[in-house]
């Protein structure tokens, strides 16, 4: 199973046509790379479908994704679908199966879009 960061870079190249910051098997990217922290992100979880949204676009901004890009599901060991910009930047993340995939702060930190949901 390839780890999510190799997946997002591989899946940025590709749209590019640049090669990746992060080589083949690798789980962290190169040095000088700056992450997120769960403060910067806005997940949405829905619990009755088990399946989150993470975004990486500001909150009040309406940014459309132009480039779906689904990981596959034999390398990443779920259904995982990455949203790009018109300019190929990463807007955000779909991720089916959440429990399994994410870790528990994040999705208790989580905005609830179902209304059974406690």
């Amino acid at each position: 199973m390839k780890p999510l960061v190799e997946t997002v870079l591989l899946a940025e190249s590709h749209l590019s046509g640049a090669s990746p910051r992060c080589q083949p098997n690798c789980s962290t990217p190169q040095p000088g790379w700056k992450g997120l922290t769960a403060t910067e992100v806005t997940v949405a979880y829905d619990k009755s479908v088990d399946a989150a949204y993470v975004y990486f676009t500001e909150p009040q901004a309406r940014v459309r994704s132009a480039h779906t890009y689904p990981c596959d599901p034999m390398d990443v060991d779920g259904m995982i679908t990455l949203d790009f910009d018109e300019h190929g930047r990463l807007i955000g993340v779909e991720v089916l199966a959440a429990t399994s995939k994410l870790p528990e702060y994040l999705l208790k930190s989580a905005e609830l879009l179902d209304a059974d949901a406690t």
